[in-house]
């Protein structure tokens, strides 16, 4: 006969009662009516992000649900108006269930994927609480904000960035009048717009070179530096072989 638990075991710890290193830490905004309790419905989106599922099936075992449930870690209450209870709830999702390499997708799924439409509360995503171990998988963007910095030689002010318009339209001759412009008069950073893909009007190869001689021309004027980002949104598998 299957144990009653006012709380289910498996579902609670304390920060102290993990390996912070193991563990995807989220905290969630929640609003729920008030007749739930903050515990259980946090109980429930642990469940339910883990391994749980909308009714308890014979296959999910106390054994894996210790070994790989969502664990609730603290749930913190504030005042709210009206009939429903609104808290803060801090659940620590098992770094093991994502997987080798943690496909973010896959980690987006876990803590963000179908608790969003849970009946019983109404849930937001605010914060991420990530291990070594987790960051280490993610090399993160080639120059980052200090280098972009450093390229453009600036550090005392904030960057100044101009987008294609017209978005759609323009020929590479058109776009180089409008990139020579933006540079001349001081851009740090001018890119395509995001609708502006490989038209036959206007390829990216030929976009590219007119742009960047512009930008280079501009620049000599200025006395500045610019930066050009090109549009190379098409099918993933051909993106990497674009962007070379």
């Amino acid at each position: 006969m299957e144990r009653e638990y006012t709380y289910d075991p498996y579902a609670f710890s304390i920060f102290e009662g993990i390996d912070q290193e193991e563990f995807l830490i989220a905290a969630y905004r929640i609003e729920a009516s008030g007749e739930r309790e903050p515990s259980k419905v946090a109980e429930a989106l642990a469940a339910e992000a883990t391994t749980g599922t909308w009714l308890r099936v014979p296959t999910e075992t106390e054994e894996i649900r210790e070994r790989s449930q969502g664990k609730v870690l603290g749930v913190y209450e504030f005042p709210a108006d009206g009939d429903s209870r609104k808290f803060l709830a801090l659940v620590a999702h098992p770094l093991a269930n994502f997987g080798d390499g943690m496909p973010i997708t896959m980690v987006m799924t876990g803590i963000a994927g179908n608790i969003y439409s849970m009946g019983l509360a109404s849930v937001k995503l605010v914060d991420l609480f990530m291990p070594k171990s987790f960051l280490r998988e993610f090399k993160g963007p080639k120059f980052g904000i200090g280098g972009l910095r450093d390229l453009l030689r600036v550090g005392d002010r904030p960057l100044v960035g101009a987008i294609m318009k017209p978005k759609l339209g323009m020929s590479p001759k058109e776009v180089a009048k409008v990139c020579y412009e933006a540079a001349a008069g001081g851009a740090d950073l001018i890119k395509d717009d995001e609708m502006q893909s490989n038209p036959s009007y206007c390829r990216r190869e030929e976009r590219l070179s007119a742009a960047m001689e512009a930008i280079d021309r501009g620049c000599r004027e200025s006395g500045k530096k610019c930066l050009y980002a090109l549009n190379i949104t098409d099918e993933v598998d051909k993106m990497p072989e674009i962007a070379e």
